[in-house]
């Protein structure tokens, strides 16, 4: 994970996410430095867990 994307490659590298309840964060995947997806995940409790995946149709990105 990272905190964001400059040139484009990552700027940092998180490894630990600290949230309280009730908050949400967003996976945002990328394809040739254009935005494809953005996935919202809303944290419900402490003991919370998560994951995001995202399928590329080849279609969609060739001319």
């Amino acid at each position: 994970m990272t905190s964001a994307i400059q040139q484009p490659e990552p700027i940092d590298n998180i490894d630990h996410v600290w949230l309280a309840q009730d908050q949400e964060i967003s996976i945002n995947w990328f394809y040739q430095n254009k935005e494809v997806a953005k996935i919202p995940l809303v944290i419900k409790n402490d003991d919370w867990c998560t994951h995001s995946h995202k399928i590329l149709n080849k279609t969609q990105f060739t001319p």
